[in-house]
């Protein structure tokens, strides 16, 4: 580029008003630029280009491991006694989940230069996936809680007594509730979902209903025979 300060140079240079673009410091301006252009094109395509794809990989991944957690969660705190063993399990299930909480959030930025905020597919299924990653982080969040409570929850003869009783309703919700969230992830994935599979989450909606409806009773009708006993006692 300090070429056309070199007296006895024979390269050519652009001079008064005309523009010699086979000139070295056209050539170089111009090799920089290219340069500049792709440096930046290629720090931003590798990412951006598959954000989407890790974010449906993720979302699948984490519903399935959040749907294992639970079951987890609920073992330990069922548990007659505080069982150490349970209590890693559940505490490496919530480990693996934290890192694809954190994931989630930064894909859904990055997802956004895929579909521009253009209508279209791609827009609408990072629209739709992330809707639903509210709802997991939500369920991670109560987690937490349900870690909690395994770790300070004393346990009682009437814990496990209780939690006998209402272990397999719970484990009746969770799977439901699983296989319903997987199903809507699976549709936010596509895009959409079409009438059959409309169809099928409303029925899968309704044994949620029905299971969750099942676990109040469940547990109401325990507490009224403990307070029944109570009273005789």
């Amino acid at each position: 580029m300090m070429d056309f300060i070199n007296p006895s140079t024979s390269a050519t240079y652009s001079a008064a008003w005309r523009f010699n673009i086979r000139g070295v410091a056209v050539s170089g301006l111009v090799q920089a630029m290219l340069g500049c252009g792709l440096g930046t094109f290629a720090c931003l395509l590798p990412y951006p280009l598959f954000a989407l794809d890790k974010a449906r990989d993720i979302s699948l991944n984490m519903v399935e491991e959040l749907g294992e957690a639970w079951q987890a969660g609920i073992k330990c705190f069922a548990c007659a006694t505080h069982d150490a063993r349970d209590e890693a399990i559940l505490r490496h299930h919530i480990d693996g989940l934290s890192e694809g909480v954190a994931s989630l959030e930064g894909l859904d930025d990055a997802s956004w230069w895929e579909s521009m905020g253009l209508s279209g597919k791609p827009q609408q299924v990072r629209v739709m996936l992330f809707t639903l990653t509210g709802t997991i982080q939500e369920s991670y969040a109560r987690l937490l809680n349900v870690q909690n409570l395994c770790r300070v929850a004393a346990k009682t003869p009437e814990h496990v007594k209780l939690m006998e009783h209402m272990k397999p309703h719970l484990e009746s919700l969770t799977k439901q509730a699983s296989d319903l969230l997987g199903a809507f992830v699976e549709a936010a994935i596509d895009g959409g979902f079409d009438d059959d599979e409309e169809a099928n989450l409303n029925d899968m909606y309704t044994k949620v209903k029905q299971a969750l409806e099942t676990v109040a009773d469940e547990f109401h009708k325990k507490q009224g025979k403990r307070s029944e006993e109570r009273r005789v006692g």
